[in-house]
């Protein structure tokens, strides 16, 4: 899918079928690129900004052309081994569908790991060098991440504390979220997001873990009045490359496209920042109560039950690498503050 009409240009040259009497023309290249989500999602607007600005600094020869909405029909478990076969040259990927091949990207999930987006994109950084290594095991390369929003807590009531906690049934996202909920003592329903409308309308969730990107795409605030920033864990999505892709690209548009995700990486960290500030007053003119944090006595028990969580990860990706994972991201928070 990514092999080039300059490829053609030269093959019919070699045959003898074209001359170069004339200056030869610059050929276009054309990459496709999955991305799983919409547009507006945080993803889809880095990618876009990623096309963009590899066309802006090849002057237009070279076009990625992202495919929205996962529609080039290519499933998320199996993206790394589409990619590292060259089915598509370039993907977006939520890493914690990776978790299976890149274990150690399993800490950013373990809850109030990183309490601000700052301290987010430090974790990253100190688990990034792992992430590569496993791309690069698989003929690809890592372009770069994009940040979500911090988790919170879409309620039909205020939750001050662990105790109003116990009193609701509330929708998880993630094996981790549901084993700190249950370790706190309240009642998780792990849920997948299109099973979320229905279980509100029938009781069977009273509540609901997610973005606050989500809960406004998805009209929660016609369900629920209150809106509690927990902030346990921040996501990633990454964006891969094949690297036989980029290698059949000339030096100065392998240049281009580096210099292009390190300035999407910047602008997607960045609009994450404004989107926070948006959306609360997004929620606040739709009448939710917003608690931008938690109490330290409810943030402490949480922190305790999610401990057991963090273990296991050190556990499984072994002392060596746990130890140096943790001394990399206290000296990227130092640089984050």
């Amino acid at each position: 899918m990514f092999k080039m009409s300059r490829r053609l240009l030269l093959a019919a040259a070699a045959t003898g079928c074209i001359s170069f009497a004339a200056p030869a023309v610059a050929q276009e290249v054309r990459l496709d690129m999955q991305e799983y989500f919409g547009p507006t999602n945080l993803s889809g607007t880095a990618s876009s900004d990623f096309a963009k600005l590899v066309s802006e600094k090849t002057n237009g020869q070279v076009q990625i052309n992202v495919h929205f909405n996962g529609s080039l029909g290519l499933g998320e478990a199996d993206i790394l081994k589409t990619v590292e076969q060259g089915v598509v040259p370039l993907s977006t990927s939520m890493l914690d569908k990776m978790l299976g091949t890149i274990p150690v990207a399993a800490i950013q999930s373990v809850p109030f790991m990183a309490t601000s987006l700052d301290e987010s994109r430090a974790l990253f950084e100190s688990f990034e060098p792992y992430v590569r290594e496993q791309l690069e095991s698989q003929n690809q390369m890592l372009l770069f991440e994009v940040i979500s929003l911090p988790d919170g807590l879409w309620s039909k009531k205020p939750v001050p504390d662990v105790d109003a906690l116990k009193t609701l049934k509330t929708r998880t996202n993630s094996p981790i979220a549901t084993r700190t909920l249950s370790n706190v003592g309240a009642s998780p329903v792990p849920m997948a997001w299109g099973d979320v409308a229905p279980a509100l309308v029938t009781g069977v969730i009273d509540s609901v873990i997610t973005t606050d990107d989500n809960g406004l795409q998805s009209h929660l605030y016609e369900q629920m009045s209150d809106f509690t920033r927990l902030n346990m864990s921040t996501a990633f999505w990454i964006v891969h490359m094949n690297k036989d892709a980029y290698n059949s690209l000339s030096p100065d548009e392998q240049k281009a496209v580096l210099e292009a995700a390190s300035q999407a990486r910047s602008d997607a960290y960045d609009r994450a920042k404004v989107r926070l500030k948006e959306n609360s007053a997004e929620m606040i003119s739709k009448g939710i109560a917003v608690a931008e944090e938690i109490s330290m006595p409810f943030r402490q028990a949480l922190i305790e039950a999610a401990a057991p969580l963090r273990d296991e990860w050190s556990q499984k990706v072994g002392a060596d690498v746990s130890s140096a994972v943790l001394s990399s991201y206290e000296e990227a928070k130092k640089g984050s503050n």
